[in-house]
């Protein structure tokens, strides 16, 4: 009888012995499964913040490089098509800029008449007594004016066989030999009036001769139907103005006849003022003494730049972002239009 009792009562204790064990093991299963999902959760987690970063460093140089493009009139000649950035730091990660564009625009020139002053060597005539200040060189119109009015102290103006000539054998020359307070204006109206939403450019390359140790200051106009529309005197009309140095004042060495291209752009909004283009090209001197400023080879053409497309890579870690992004030069050349954005 005590033998069963003892028995049963081991068999008690067996049964509850493996009741906690059991416990023990499926809270141990159950911690194992927590500590497996919390660590997937926060791999997973890791994983999410690293995509993200990656994406914001693609999206954010992207728009840095619209940006640069914005602010850079020139990029298309400044950098080359290609890689303009490899694996450089950037936002904790890195970035990475594959571009691919045409640096050169589709030119087309609108036609200006003896545009490289060819047709006759002739100068403006200079009397003592009474010089004219008004006359015609072919389509071109002459004028001039001086605090001062004798064949000395008004500037002269012409053209001439040249070995400095940029363009062809001749240019035209302005020179101021006793000046105060001298200009001259030569001018040409075209054919054409301006198109709506156009990129234009007025180029002329500019040069000077003498000897004398004032420079002449030199500013390009563009008129339409007598409204001035482009200036780089005054930026704020219509003006994006481009060039080599600054062109408002022709800067040289003394004795340096090669010419330097400046040009003018400008963009035309949806109502440019209607009416026929006259180009202008202005020199003046406060006092003049033996300097001289000429111009040949001018140009006025349309351009037309074509779509850029700019890979973007941005790297944190572990995990990358791509964007691919096509842009376009705006009618504003200061704008740049994105036209089609990916992140395949």
């Amino acid at each position: 009888m005590f033998s069963n009792y003892r028995v049963q009562q081991y068999r008690q204790r067996g049964f509850a012995m493996l009741l906690v064990m059991f416990v023990v093991m499926m809270a141990f299963i159950v911690g194992l499964t927590f500590l497996y999902t919390s660590s997937t959760t926060t791999s997973i987690a890791q994983t999410m913040n690293q995509h993200a970063q990656a994406r914001q460093i693609s999206e954010s140089g992207a728009l840095m490089m619209v940006r640069y493009m914005e602010q850079t009139l020139d990029w298309r000649t400044a950098r080359d098509s290609g890689v303009w950035l490899n694996e450089t730091a950037f936002l904790d990660g890195t970035l990475t800029v594959d571009t691919v564009y045409d640096a050169d625009p589709q030119i087309t020139s609108v036609a200006i008449d003896d545009w490289s002053f060819e047709n006759s060597v002739t100068s403006m005539p200079n009397p003592i007594l009474g010089p004219p200040m008004t006359a015609t060189l072919g389509n071109w119109d002459l004028s001039r004016t001086a605090l001062v009015v004798t064949g000395l102290t008004v500037p002269q103006i012409g053209t001439e066989l040249s070995a400095y000539s940029s363009h062809g054998n001749n240019h035209v020359y302005v020179i101021f030999l006793a000046s105060v307070d001298g200009s001259a204006t030569i001018s040409q109206t075209l054919a054409d009036s301006l198109e709506p939403n156009t990129n234009y450019a007025f180029s002329v390359d500019v040069g000077r001769q003498l000897l004398g140790g004032a420079l002449a200051n030199v500013e390009m106009r563009v008129y339409a139907g007598g409204v001035l529309i482009a200036s780089d005197a005054d930026p704020t009309i219509y003006t994006l103005f481009t060039a080599l140095g600054n062109p408002s004042v022709l800067i040289k060495s003394i004795i340096d006849p090669v010419h330097t291209e400046h040009v003018l752009r400008f963009s035309t909004d949806d109502t440019p003022p209607t009416g026929v283009v006259t180009l202008e090209l202005h020199a003046k001197s406060l006092v003049g003494v033996l300097s001289s400023v000429t111009f040949d080879n001018m140009r006025f053409e349309t351009e037309t730049y074509g779509d850029a497309t700019i890979n973007v890579l941005g790297r944190y870690e572990q995990a990358s972002h791509r964007i691919s992004m096509t842009t376009k030069q705006a009618i504003n050349l200061g704008q740049i239009d994105i036209v089609q954005w990916s992140e395949p």
